[in-house]
């Protein structure tokens, strides 16, 4: 599937100029093959906090709330392939091999099948120094044949490496905030002007959850208001 497309993809990274124009790459190449979420992960070894090792991902805030809360990190098989693979792993949550406590291993099962991804592949990667990273996909109905798996992976790559040269452009990697997709996508509609209910409707939200949103980036950048965080976003390079 991704055969046909691979040189455009490959050729479209190096004009990636921020965070949100990885993003938005990201979430439409995983859409090529089912998946409609995604995170791209840095593993830090002071943390292993969903909230603190997510660069950018399109993840529903809760459930990483859920997961950070009940510690689901320790024992995951998928940050496990990150620290030691080098390949594509697909899984289905409901058959992958679990080291948690059953207690802990069913409930990572129901979460994830609860917002809509219980298939997934991770793509593991590396930056100059060795220290590990890579790409989730996942998604209900998520189909990877090997050669995808195979193209995935070398793309991953590409973009995981020119995701940190646009943070180390902007602000040192440990520094920059780690804004979700959905964050971003509302920041980005206030940059242009838009009020929050525009802003709903076009992102297909309420009202509610757009403000939710909002308030969540500004807490993030430490800003006063929407127009601070937009303005501080845009220093930091998460928005062009």
């Amino acid at each position: 599937m991704l055969a046909n497309k691979l040189v455009d993809y490959v050729d479209e990274i190096p004009g990636l100029e921020t965070a949100y124009d990885v993003f938005r790459y990201t979430r439409r190449l995983g859409g090529d093959f089912g998946a409609t979420r995604f995170s791209i992960v840095r593993l830090d070894k002071g943390t292993s906090s969903l909230a603190d090792i997510g660069i950018v991902n399109n993840w529903d805030p809760e459930l990483i709330a859920v997961y950070d809360e009940n510690e689901l990190s320790n024992g995951s098989p998928v940050l496990a392939h990150f620290e030691t693979g080098n390949r594509v792993m697909t899984y289905c949550v409901d058959t992958l091999p679990q080291k948690r406590p059953n207690e802990k291993a069913a409930l990572a099962r129901k979460l994830f099948n609860d917002f809509g991804m219980k298939y997934g592949a991770c793509c593991p990667t590396h930056d100059a120094t060795g220290n590990r990273g890579g790409l989730i996909f996942s998604g209900d109905e998520l189909v990877l044949t090997p050669e995808d798996g195979a193209m995935l992976h070398l793309l991953s790559n590409y973009l995981y490496d020119h995701l940190l040269q646009i943070s180390a452009t902007s602000i040192s990697n440990s520094e920059l905030p780690s804004l979700s997709g959905r964050e971003m996508d509302c920041l980005a509609h206030a940059a242009l002007g838009k009020t929050s209910k525009e802003t709903a409707r076009d992102l297909e939200l309420s009202d509610h959850t757009v403000t939710h949103y909002l308030t969540l980036a500004c807490k993030k950048l430490e800003a006063i208001n929407r127009v601070h965080a937009v303005a501080k976003a845009m220093r930091l390079g998460l928005l062009s």
